[in-house]
């Protein structure tokens, strides 16, 4: 993730992935930019968090054995 001021249209670029796609947002302000470069940085940080709390640990032991004996 990176932003940067963008000369062609005078404003600033945040430039992220989103499920494995390329995406560009522009902000007039550079106070916008940065509240959503923290807020998506804050979404990557936590991803996938939620998802490996629901499991047990014995189901989490299940799947790995499933993944490490699989052809």
């Amino acid at each position: 993730m990176k932003k940067t001021f963008d000369h062609s249209k005078a404003c600033f670029r945040v430039t992220y992935q989103d499920n494995g796609t390329q995406r560009r947002k522009f902000f007039l302000a550079e106070t916008e930019a940065d509240e959503f470069f923290k807020s998506r940085k804050e979404d990557v940080r936590e991803f996938g968090i939620h998802w490996h709390n629901t499991w047990t640990p014995r189901q989490r032991a299940e799947i790995f054995l499933e993944k490490e004996t699989a052809p």
